[in-house]
């Protein structure tokens, strides 16, 4: 459990009045501004973190407590001195206004990360290489993250894959009665790290559907993420001499979150991310409830056994410097499935080779076969108005078998043309069909080719940025590609009129 030290400052008077809550703000050292992005935890007599959460832009905070308890509130902030409340007693059914104010010391980068290391257990030049190459890996993805394009177009293809362990062989498919291709503008967004931190890294959502998000880059280095997280350098291994990585880990099991552990790994050259690779921890109703800790990343994350999940990033760059995920992996429930399985072997020139059981010397061996699956994402295709900014020849290849192979021996496609409703105008567009979902995306004169497909009705829906898209039934046909031109009309003004 962290340990905050720092100057104190005046703490408003605790003044109870309904609902079992800690609220109120956290403020600036002048005790009139408001301290945007403060981690707040309350703390409990034994030192557990029994709940957290982030200031709002306002400073605002609400700690939900899940039961009585005498705590502390504490605020921490990187860049200045934390601040916490005396012991208060938290009674059921009650709700506390507490505000918290920061202490004045302004730190330097840093001894800011060092001091929010302090309980890490990290020390001497470990601790300066922590420094170095964090401070690094910002810069470089403050200078990616500023460069964007907001028409670009992505173009990404998902699958299950299964994976399995019988006896030496390791064998692995793509599954393509899964495969789908989708299309969006701009890039698939990830979760506030205020959210994260706050709600934990797996949530039930209102309709009890599990929400799985995954730590990105900008989560890793972000100062909440530094302040609740120990991290600690990891020397370059299985990825070869060209990374160096950051392990990271919950400084505090917090059991009312879910929280992550794992490895970020830069280019060792320019500290660009290139590579994360992540585990849950901290999900109490999970029957490995194994904490993760910088150091032991390839143990924890090769743990066999049921655990919440883990997964991987890999991280691409486009030709205007901005970094994207072009492709990732995630088991949700790493429930391997055993299945026993027999054969025969026989010892031949010093090793063990299959048989049948009916031959002389061939000995029936019992195998146990580990089957698991996980869900894979593949960036395809990027594109801006005028050109192709990114291209996976990798990943168009393999979407092109799995359609293939979900299609069946006899195939159907559409090909055609966006334009406005000019017929002139050649447009940026996302061409798309269901069941199964496939998208295309128009090249720079407003072609597109899409397939193969199964042959029977679908929908087909055409959207470009600033027009109204359109949808109709197409029926296919097997072994035939249908043709479509399609005129969008402009999105009208507020007045109701279109340009």
């Amino acid at each position: 459990m962290r340990k905050l030290v720092g100057l104190m400052a005046g703490l408003g008077a605790a003044v109870r009045i309904e609902a079992q809550v800690v609220e109120g703000r956290v403020l600036l050292p002048d005790r009139v501004g408001s301290a945007a992005g403060a981690v707040v935890t309350a703390v409990d007599q034994s030192g557990a973190i029994v709940a957290r959460t982030v200031s709002n832009d306002r400073g605002a905070y609400l700690l939900r407590l899940a039961a009585p308890a005498i705590v502390r509130i504490r605020a921490a902030r990187l860049g200045m001195s934390p601040g916490q409340s005396d012991s208060m007693s938290a009674e059921a059914g009650q709700r506390y206004e507490l505000n918290i104010t920061l202490g004045t010391a302004v730190l330097e980068l840093p001894a800011v990360l060092a001091s929010a290391q302090s309980n890490c257990r990290i020390e001497g030049s470990a601790r300066e290489t922590l420094i170095q190459r964090w401070q690094d890996a910002r810069m470089a993805l403050s200078n990616a993250s500023g460069v964007g394009d907001d028409t670009a177009i992505s173009q990404v293809l998902l699958f299950d894959r299964t994976q399995a362990n019988i006896g030496t062989r390791y064998d692995q498919r793509e599954d393509a009665t899964t495969a789908v291709v989708l299309a969006t503008h701009g890039f698939f967004a990830s979760t506030p790290v205020e959210t994260l931190l706050t709600s934990g890294f797996i949530r039930t959502r209102s309709d009890n559907r599990v929400v799985f998000d995954v730590p990105n880059a900008k989560t890793v280095l972000s100062d909440g993420f530094a302040l609740t997280h120990c991290l600690e350098p990891r020397d370059p291994t299985l990825f070869g001499r060209d990374m160096v990585g950051i392990d990271f880990s919950p400084v505090s099991d917090v059991d009312t979150v879910a929280d992550a552990a794992g490895t970020l790994w830069l280019d060792r050259e320019t500290a660009e991310p290139r590579r994360l690779d992540f585990r849950y921890t901290n999900r109490s109703h999970y029957e490995n409830r194994e904490r993760c800790r910088p150091g032991s990343m390839e143990r924890c994350l090769a743990a066999s056994g049921p655990h919440p999940g883990n997964g991987s990033l890999t991280f691409a760059r486009l030709p205007n410097g901005r970094l994207f995920v072009s492709s990732w992996w995630f088991q949700p429930a790493n429930e391997k499935a055993p299945l026993r399985k027999s054969f025969g072997a026989r010892r031949q020139e010093g090793e063990f080779v299959t048989c049948r059981t009916t031959q002389p010397g061939c000995t029936t061996v019992q195998n146990l076969t580990i089957r698991t699956a996980e869900t894979v994402g593949v960036v395809m295709h990027v594109a801006s108005k005028d050109r192709t900014l990114y291209r996976s020849e990798e990943a168009v290849a393999l979407a092109g078998r799995l359609s293939t192979e979900q299609a069946g021996q006899w195939p159907a496609g559409i090909r055609g043309v966006v334009s406005a409703a000019d017929g002139v105008t050649r447009l940026r567009a996302i061409v798309e069909v269901d069941n199964p979902v496939r998208a295309a995306v128009t090249d720079e004169r407003g072609f597109f080719d899409l397939g193969p497909l199964v042959a029977m009705p679908v929908t087909l829906s055409i959207r470009a940025a600033g027009y109204e898209s359109v949808s109709f039934r197409l029926q296919l046909i097997p072994d035939s590609t249908r043709s479509v031109r399609a005129m969008l009309q402009p999105v009208p003004n507020r007045a109701g009129m279109r340009p």
